[in-house]
């Protein structure tokens, strides 16, 4: 088959060996274009086909290592019953990983392996490729976990005795944001839908530990569960396996794709797949899924809506990661006019501050951030670790310590350690946000001292214990649930801007929650999200304290916009972490602020009807922005709102005449 998902790393021709290898990443049988590849070739070399997975603990949270091991339990059952041995093999780190990989392409005619989009995971993948150069065999990347492949031109033929084909695929480079990338991507969406992946191996495997070289520890998955079972303390709910998202995408067709449109964004509502961790761990098929939504009976806006998030936003994630592979997980990547405005308002005023403590523990006045907090978190700290550790650190907890550091010292690297210190400054000046545009970048730099009203430590946030339940919510969310409404994350993260001493704690706090919590975490969706927070896939707004010209919102917004739910998104929240609601889950109101208006977001304006735009338009008059928790008499950021040039006010006689003006154009 020739197909642009099929990407030959290197020009070595068919080794004979004994199988063909598949380093599987996607935990799939049905509509993977790499095992249906690896199929074909191996019934073309007539030899059997070896699946390897490779089990990193350390590259998983630890809800997240049970749900991929109940995924790879199930997919050795069903490869087996397609006469393919899965080898599952735990190694300590990547270089552990590449040692084995290598040591069974020594008997393996070629080798296949899904294509990988984060740093570490691209690395391994070089480093392969080139280690298997040196030995004469074939390297194929198989691009089957997104909807249209990211590289650009790609010439085949030289690898796959086929006639040289070019493709012009979906992007050359990194893309703006969504309204750049979405004519791409549907321009080629038809030819991959069109695409057949249906072929299985025809050789049986047998005896396979004859047909490698060396002694290979495979893992007994039925132990390796049993442990992350007992080292997890939440419960999300999910249970891993293709065969359940499957059933998953079924129902939501079924039940809930019919309201998607108007609920998908409301917290706490059903309306909503559910099926990020199997994409994630590859467990279903990005065009599967299409291919089903298109077909179901549901009313067009409601189709169109879904396919635009797995579609466009999906694969802009993806875009991003593989284009800013050395900082897509910092700062940096940000657009200039991001990281301007976070520079500008970095000392900019806050009105809430928290340490990283309180944020983790959803100890926030904001109780919708709380609930999304808890969501996401609840008792995945250091009770996840062993007995042993846990006892040992109890233990030793007072002991004395030789040298004492506060965390300014050791963020700047004043230690007297020369080599933790040189570690240190290396991750420092590597780990910015310059990878945001221009405007971002720059913004951020002027608002880099803009003063907090609250500032929480990592503790406080984790915790969920801040003034904020809304905030609170959302974390709880996360911590019990391990996953948190789409929505609340966007609020969740603009918060912890607003919260933290500076843009970066709060970029460094988001990212580790994210990937601490989270069942698809370290994932391109997880690293984009929180660069949008900062101004990427963003334009710049109207200026403010601490924000700058990043996108702002606020409990008043979140509340008039889900008013109706939104109060029990948070008693559901705070009940799975048996907590009672702290502050306000009504924000309470601000004499003395003067209306601003609020800023919807792109995709909102993007899918409001005609009728819509002009209701929100007409409603956003009279929107107030307020604060939770803490009464103060001036605005957001601390000053009051400038008047524009020409500005008069309501009553007097300029402004009753471009009152009537106004009138009498509405009525025409």
């Amino acid at each position: 088959m020739v197909s642009a998902r099929i990407q030959p790393l290197n020009v070595q021709h068919v080794f004979k060996g004994s199988y063909v290898l598949y380093i599987l990443r996607c935990l799939r049988t049905k509509y993977s274009a790499a095992f249906s590849f690896a199929s074909e070739r191996a019934n073309k070399s007539q030899v059997p086909l070896i699946a390897l997975h490779l089990y990193v603990p350390e590259h998983h949270n630890v809800p997240q290592r049970v749900f991929l091991l109940e995924g790879l339990k199930e997919l050795k059952e069903s490869m087996g019953s397609l006469q393919v041995k899965l080898l599952c093999v735990k190694a300590n780190d990547n270089k552990d990983a590449l040692k084995i990989a290598l040591q069974l392409c020594e008997g393996a005619c070629e080798v296949v392996l899904d294509a990988a989009y984060l740093r570490g995971d691209r690395e391994f993948e070089e480093q392969l490729n080139h280690m298997l150069i040196e030995r004469c065999r074939k390297l194929t990347r198989i691009e089957g976990n997104v909807s249209v492949p990211i590289n650009g031109d790609l010439c085949l033929g030289n690898c796959l005795e086929e006639a040289c084909v070019t493709f012009q695929l979906s992007s050359k480079s990194a893309e703006w944001g969504a309204r750049t990338l979405r004519p791409k991507v549907w321009q080629h969406l038809k030819a991959m839908l069109a695409e057949k992946w249906e072929d299985v191996p025809m050789i049986p495997c047998g005896n396979w530990a004859k047909l490698i070289k060396g002694n290979i520890p495979e893992m007994n998955l039925e132990e390796e569960l049993k442990r992350a079972q007992s080292e997890c303390k939440s419960d999300s709910g999910f249970v891993g396996g293709e065969t359940v998202a499957q059933r998953m995408l079924s129902f939501f067709i079924s039940n809930e794709l019919v309201s998607y449109h108007p609920g998908r964004n409301i917290p706490g509502s059903k309306y909503q797949s559910l099926l990020s961790p199997y994409l994630h761990f590859g467990m279903i098929s990005t065009i599967e899924i299409i291919k089903r939504v298109k077909d179901a009976k549901a009313p067009k806006h409601a189709i169109d809506s879904f396919i635009e998030e797995l579609l466009v936003r999906r694969d802009l994630s993806h875009n991003f990661v593989y284009y800013a592979k050395d900082n897509y997980d910092s700062l940096d990547c940000l657009p200039d006019w991001a990281q301007k405005t976070l520079k500008q308002h970095k000392n900019d005023k806050r009105d809430y501050i928290y340490t990283s403590e309180e944020l983790e523990d959803a100890r926030t006045h904001d109780p919708y951030w709380n609930a999304a907090q808890l969501e996401m978190v609840h008792t995945n700290k250091l009770d996840c670790l062993p007995d042993w550790a846990q006892k040992t650190l109890k233990q030793h907890k007072n002991d004395k310590r030789d040298y004492i550091y506060t965390s300014e010292e050791l963020e700047d690297a004043r230690t007297h350690d020369p080599y933790w210190n040189a570690a240190q400054l290396e991750m420092v000046h590597t780990n910015k946000l310059d990878c945001l545009p221009d405007w971002a970048q720059k913004t951020l730099k002027q608002h880099k001292n803009d003063k907090r009203d609250y500032i929480y430590t990592s503790e406080e946030l984790e915790d969920a214990r801040t003034h904020d339940p809304y905030w609170n919510a959302a974390q709880l969310e996360m911590v019990h649930t391990n996953k948190m409404h789409g929505y609340m994350r966007m609020y969740w993260g603009k918060k912890v801007i607003e919260w933290t001493p500076d843009y970066e704690t709060a970029y460094r706090f988001l990212i580790e929650q994210n990937d601490k919590h989270e069942l698809d975490g370290r994932d391109p969706n997880g690293y984009t999200g929180v660069m949008w927070v900062f101004g990427m896939h963003d334009r710049a707004h109207a200026e403010r304290a601490v924000f700058g010209k990043l996108r702002y919102m606020n409990a008043e917004g979140l509340y008039r916009k889900y008013k109706q739910t939104i109060g029990e998104y948070v008693r559901c929240n705070y009940k799975l972490a048996g907590r009672k609601i702290e502050g306000h889950v009504e924000p309470p109101k601000k004499k003395d602020q003067k209306p601003v208006p609020q800023k919807r977001t792109r995709r909102e304006e993007e899918e409001l009807s005609s009728e819509g735009e002009k209701q929100r338009a007409s409603s956003s008059k009279s929107c107030e922005t307020q604060h939770v928790g803490k009464k103060k008499k001036t605005e957001v950021d601390g000053s009051k709102p400038a008047k524009g040039k020409g500005e008069a006010k309501v009553g007097t006689k300029d402004g009753t005449e471009a009152k009537n003006k106004g009138r009498a154009k509405a009525k025409k």
